[in-house]
């Protein structure tokens, strides 16, 4: 189900407008997903590179791990937003052919969902890998899942390719919410341990040193 829902944050509002918009809006909003996904590449693999040692570290090391991966996809998905949307404005309609105006529109009103997905799967090994609470992650990853079902059947026919983003950023947001909650619950951090800042460009001017 926790892997599940990288695939189905925003592919479950793709099937609602299969079943009540036309093929053109199936086609516009599958390439504003496929952009949209580009942004979350980066948080897959800090992820990953992070695994090992959010799961096997001492419990201090996992949490100031997990919390610092956080920090870093929310930069690194804005970041990457701010790039990615300017370029599919200008180079989409020479790549795909007329038809797609709406694309880049739709990816800037698709990044809040993608920075709390992001913020989400930066967690999640914290607790299926390093607690052995799966459930807690299954249950986060099962309510996106199901809000984002139920919201986008009820809004893409009312208001098309529009309800099926809504659809996916409020799931995915309210999921990354109770993420947070249960994180900070559990790891006992801060909020403002969550917020990118100063540290944060450090690590990057450290990177390009």
């Amino acid at each position: 189900l926790v892997n599940s829902s990288l695939l189905l944050s925003t592919r479950l509002a793709l099937v609602a407008l299969a079943a009540f918009a036309s093929t053109a809006v199936v086609g516009v909003y599958s390439v504003a997903i496929a952009v949209s996904e580009l942004l979350s590449m980066t948080t897959i693999a800090l992820e990953s590179s992070a695994f090992h040692r959010i799961g096997s570290g001492d419990r201090l090391t996992s949490v100031s791990l997990t919390t610092r991966s956080i920090r870093h996809v929310v930069v690194l998905t804005c970041v990457g937003a701010a790039v990615t949307v300017p370029l599919t404005f200008l180079f989409l309609p020479s790549i795909v052919g007329p038809g797609y105006e709406q694309v880049p529109a739709l990816v800037l009103a698709l990044v809040p969902g993608v920075v709390a997905f992001a913020v989400w799967w930066a967690m999640h090994t914290f607790f299926v890998v390093r607690l052995d609470r799966s459930q807690v992650a299954a249950r986060v990853a099962g309510v996106g899942i199901v809000l984002t079902a139920v919201l986008a059947f009820a809004l893409v026919p009312v208001w098309g390719v529009w309800g099926a983003v809504v659809s996916s950023v409020v799931g995915n947001t309210v999921a990354a919410g109770l993420g947070l909650m249960r994180f900070r619950a559990l790891a006992g951090v801060r909020v403002r341990d969550l917020v990118p800042g100063k540290a944060e460009l450090d690590d990057y001017r450290a990177l390009l040193a």
